[in-house]
């Protein structure tokens, strides 16, 4: 028992607090201490302390009373070395003395040296004794109620974290505005923690049950009302409903209730359903006011969410969209549905679908009528599908919206996919707002036989385009190196890009997988407009490179670029989906930057290299005028430019065109264009075939010239008498030889322009 611990002493020990004291042992060093309490022996509670101290506090509640005993026990390599056990009582009264604390709390007290009564400190700081709900070394912090929700009759509430002592304030879910719904956060001294006050069933605010009986009248008398106030009290009473803090978006901490919402909509189909022409008075009013008031309260719903009267008469979906590479389908009701296209980005649709409605005379009741409402398809003008369930198949229906401005129903911007899919009408609409069904025969007035052909006239002349370029493909394969190669690759990519037109034209007969493969088909058009503007590029460059000679190798380098714009548009597409339909109607950053921007600068460049043939070409027309020669080469370089334009311009009008196709006149300048640039091909490549033709047998009758010149003069070079080239301008950088005479220049020039044709045209390239 040499390591012992001696003169173990109890300093204080009262119900709030302890401390106790000793001394090392006589002999030898103990690596720690152990102090244990214990009552009637029963163990309480024991705490490891350091061997440097000598000292211990603990902070543990004890009853009254005496039979507790204090046991310490040194511990060294050897073994365990209990001490003696040291009976205790605990006392009720508090020693008092000076020190740091805040107003949560009064020092804790302790017999120090030369008998002193001081604060008790340690290397933790000072210590305070906290009153109920402060908790800390020096009484700071202070205890909070947790985060609580509760559902009872004053509606489902979220109580914040809360000071002990302190009163919560929230507004009554279904409260006036300035009533609030009070619970007081306690300190239960039982449990030693801070709990919640129950709420008193005697609270001013009103009940849950208040409104569901008032709710009930109002439904019985929304289907009896026969004068325009009654329906106006029903009116008040509803909008005065979606103002209180249950149906407010803003207010966080009071929950949407569900059971009211039910019984509104219940009130909101015997609205719609009713008989108006029983009701005395101009309805009209009225009318405009309850749909309002139908959407406002679709705009309170929460997110995901969705809710429908018995009979759906009135169903009402919610959805949160994200940015997704795939469309789905939502069916709102047996009558109703939307297939959303991928999202740019997060935004939330809100759509209401009506049966029977009787709030829009001119719609026949029996038909749906669908609000819908989403700020990114006005935004970024998207193309939301439709489907709407006819009550009959005797009648044929068309898709129609609501216009504002005009308070009428109208066919613009509505296109119908299917008239008959599953039983549902299908149409599409690059604006939210009010759709239904009305018959076809009602707007035939504003349909013609213009109107009626030109509904097919896309795909008619896009099947041409296809039809006249696979031919002109084929015919310039079948000619070998003897026609340019950008010639068959333009042919190739024009085919393709009418395919993918075709395919879209065509789709109400496999609408859901073109849905499914939305964001690859727009990959594709997006692919295809740039290689397309890109090609028309390259053939401005080829007609300059050849024209002054340049031996400029492009290959390799036009290899990496369309790597790179390939890889950068599939990982851009990955990240963002957008439409090429979205990016010719809005302003997308990433549509700029991916579609836009190549188009442009395809554009510039090739426009940069017309204007610098066209301008050499008139500079080689003076100089052949003022030696008075005649000049052919000259005007076949302009029209090569004008062609190379013209060419630009129509790929790009009939994309735009294709895009913005829903009028008759963008339908027929979209076929026109169609026509245009299959006749220009078509035409285009038939003279040249003439013209190569002519120009092979003109050659093959004249035997003046020789193999060596024929090669020389094939490369595309203008061969001038180098006598005189320094009569040309500077910036010709003609390749010169040697000619017999001056006089020679005009035979040069001609034998130029039909041997460039025979063995290597120039014409080819567009």
């Amino acid at each position: 028992r040499f390591l012992e611990a001696r003169e173990i002493s109890v300093n204080v020990a009262t119900s709030k607090y302890q401390i106790f004291e000793w001394k090392d042992p006589e002999y030898g060093t103990a690596d720690k201490f152990i102090v244990s309490v214990s009552r009637n022996d029963a163990f309480l509670y024991q705490r490891e302390v350091d061997r440097s101290s000598n000292i211990a506090f603990f902070k543990i509640p004890l009853e009254l009373g005496t039979g507790y005993a204090l046991l310490v026990t040194a511990v060294d390599v050897d073994g365990e070395t209990p001490s003696k056990p040291l009976p205790f009582s605990v006392i009720s009264s508090e020693l008092t003395c000076e020190g740091d604390c805040s107003k949560g709390g009064t020092p804790i007290c302790y017999h120090g040296g030369f008998e002193k009564v001081v604060q008790y400190r340690d290397n933790e700081g000072t210590h305070c004794s906290c009153y109920d709900g402060y908790s800390g070394n020096d009484c700071s912090g202070k205890e909070h109620c947790p985060i609580e929700t509760t559902v009872d009759a004053f509606g489902h509430v979220d109580w914040e974290a809360l000071p002990v002592n302190e009163t919560a304030s929230i507004p009554c879910p279904f409260g006036a505005q300035g009533n609030f719904l009070k619970r007081m956060c306690m300190w239960d001294v039982s449990r030693s923690a801070a709990v919640w006050r129950q709420i008193s069933s005697d609270e001013s605010c009103r009940k849950q049950s208040s409104v569901l009986i008032h709710l009930g009248v109002i439904g019985n008398y929304a289907r009896d009302a026969n004068s325009i106030s009654g329906i106006e009290t029903v009116y008040r009473f509803i909008g005065s409903l979606l103002k209180v803090p249950a149906f407010q978006p803003n207010v966080t901490n009071v929950h949407f209730d569900v059971r009211i919402a039910e019984h509104v909509i219940q009130v909101f189909d015997a609205i719609i359903t009713r008989d108006w022409q029983q009701i005395k008075g101009d309805t009209t009013d009225i009318q405009v006011k309850m749909l309002s008031l139908i959407d406002d309260f679709s705009r309170r719903l929460p997110v995901p969410y969705k809710l429908a009267s018995v009979h759906y008469g009135v169903a009402m979906q919610t959805l949160h969209r994200l940015p997704d590479q795939r469309a789905f389908r939502s069916l709102i009701s047996p009558e109703c549905g939307v297939r959303l296209p991928a999202a740019t980005r997060s935004t939330r649709l809100r759509a209401v679908c009506m049966r029977n409605s009787t709030l829009h005379p001119v719609i026949d009741n029996a038909n749906p009528l669908v609000s819908i409402e989403d700020d990114i398809i006005d935004g970024d003008h998207q193309q939301i599908q439709l489907e709407l369930r006819p009550f009959t198949e005797v009648i044929n229906f068309t898709c129609v919206r609501y216009d504002e401005k005009t308070n009428g129903w109208t066919t613009s911007d509505m296109e119908v996919i299917s008239y008959s899919k599953d039983g549902f009408i299908v149409c599409s609409s690059g604006h939210s707002g009010l759709f239904s069904l009305l018959p076809r025969s009602m707007f035939a007035e504003n349909h013609g036989l213009l109107e009626d052909v030109s509904a097919s006239l896309p795909a008619l002349t896009a099947v041409l385009t296809i039809v006249s370029c696979l031919f002109l493909h084929l015919v310039s394969l079948f000619h070998g190196r003897s026609v340019e190669p950008m010639l068959p690759l333009l042919f190739l990519l024009v085919l393709l890009f009418h395919i993918a037109q075709l395919f879209v034209l065509v789709s109400p007969s496999f609408i859901d997988y073109v849905y499914v493969y939305d964001p690859h088909l727009s990959l594709t058009f997006n692919y295809l407009v740039i290689t397309l503007a890109m090609l028309v590029t390259y053939i401005s460059f080829s007609v300059h490179s050849k024209l002054f000679a340049l031996s400029t190798d492009l290959s390799s380098g036009l290899h990496r670029l369309v790597k790179a714009v390939t890889i950068s548009l599939f990982l851009i597409d990955k990240k963002n989906t957008y439409s090429i339909f979205s990016a010719l109607k809005s302003s997308n950053m990433m549509a700029l930057l991916t579609l836009c921007v190549p188009l442009c600068v395809s554009a510039l460049i090739a426009f940069g290299y017309c204007v610098c043939i066209v301008r050499q070409s008139w500079a080689m027309r003076r100089r052949l005028q003022y030696m008075g020669e005649k000049d052919t080469l000259s005007d076949t370089l302009i029209r090569i430019s004008i062609c190379i334009l013209v060419l630009f311009v129509l790929v790009l009008s009939e994309t735009f065109l294709f895009v913005h196709r829903t009028s008759l006149a963008n339908t027929l300048l979209l076929s026109a264009c169609h026509l245009l640039l299959s006749l220009f091909l078509s035409l285009f490549f038939v003279s040249f075939l003439v013209l190569r033709s002519y120009v092979q047998t003109h050659v093959s009758g004249s035997g003046t010239r020789s193999l060596e010149r024929k090669r020389d003069l094939s490369g595309g070079d203008l061969l001038f008498d180098a006598h005189s080239k320094s009569a040309l301008p500077d910036h010709l950088q003609f390749v010169s030889s040697s000619l017999n005479s001056p006089t020679s220049l005009t035979n040069n020039v001609s034998e130029q322009q039909l041997f460039t044709f025979s063995e290597k045209p120039m014409v080819t390239i567009v």
